[in-house]
């Protein structure tokens, strides 16, 4: 069994993290969350709403949520207190030992429109065997740990990549939560995501659905687990730095085009999410590009 412990365990070598948490009462995960690696999410005990991308997934006990790189994110609570959960993250250097094709393959598992697997009791049983093993080569950090977390990480893709295609008919039923409020805010998270270069305001927004600035408002944070203005920030950032890894664009140009009014406002929110100026992540990005090519 995979051991229980209060406090979060966390590997942060050979571009792999391991994570095991059990937490105690009602949780909402605070952080605003994307990030350049895979996510592999496996439900040990409790119940748990899960906002990705622009649907809400109702996750329970021995399911597996799948959360490709740069995908907006977030866990929220729901009515159960109490949950435990294992986590796995790696970069796409942790499968450099793979051909291009075999790779494309395992990474294929990744199905953002249906990034959630039920899994059966036997399933479960292997998917925890093979997650209790990682966790026990992370703690044990002996020779030959970090093959062997990458051949299990291997293993477990391989694994749900099975799972998937099995479950290919089934899963083509709806797991969302069937809940008209929900589906009434996810259609507003829609049309963020599709207008985020416009100004985009509560009032504006309420207006365009019918729904009260403080209803919708209270009803947002609820259901996606961030505030409105944290949501717009966070794709407005996300954009932008698709325009500074893939363009030659001047700072205040993309400020602008990613639905800015200043580019001080701009600069002030990017860092804030992200840790870096936005010149300063372009440099980082440039600099990582000029580090690949001489390897």
């Amino acid at each position: 069994m995979v051991p229980h412990t209060l406090q979060e365990e966390r590997c942060t070598t050979f571009l792999i993290n391991v994570t095991h948490s059990k937490r105690q009462g009602h949780f909402t995960m605070p952080v605003q969350h994307y990030h350049q690696h895979y996510e592999i999410y496996y439900l040990l005990n409790g119940e748990r709403n899960y906002f990705i991308q622009d649907r809400i997934y109702t996750v329970k006990k021995g399911n597996i949520v799948l959360i490709y790189k740069n995908v907006v994110h977030r866990t929220i609570d729901s009515s159960i207190p109490d949950h435990e959960r294992l986590l796995v993250e790696f970069s796409d250097e942790a499968l450099n030992a793979l051909s291009p094709e075999e790779k494309n393959l395992l990474l294929q598992v990744f199905d953002m429109d249906r990034p959630v697997i039920r899994l059966e009791p036997y399933e479960q049983m292997m998917v925890e065997h093979l997650l209790n093993k990682m966790l026990q080569e992370r703690q044990a950090k002996t020779l030959g740990a970090s093959i062997c977390l990458k051949a299990y990480l291997i293993e477990l893709l391989v694994l749900l990549l099975r799972f998937r295609e099995q479950k290919r008919k089934a899963l083509a039923e709806a797991i969302e939560t069937p809940n008209p409020l929900h589906q009434k805010i996810l259609e507003i998270v829609q049309y963020i995501n599709n207008h985020y270069s416009d100004e985009i305001s509560l009032n504006a927004l309420s207006k365009t659905f019918y729904i009260s600035p403080y209803y919708l408002s209270r009803t947002f944070k609820r259901v996606t687990g961030f505030n409105l203005v944290e949501y717009l920030n966070l794709i407005r950032v996300k954009e932008a730095q698709k325009l500074l890894q893939s363009t030659n664009l001047k700072i205040i140009d993309i400020a602008q085009r990613v639905g800015f009014g200043s580019v001080a406002h701009f600069g002030r929110t990017f860092k804030s999410i992200t840790s870096l100026s936005p010149s300063d992540y372009r440099k980082s990005v440039n600099l990582g590009r000029k580090l690949a090519a001489r390897r």
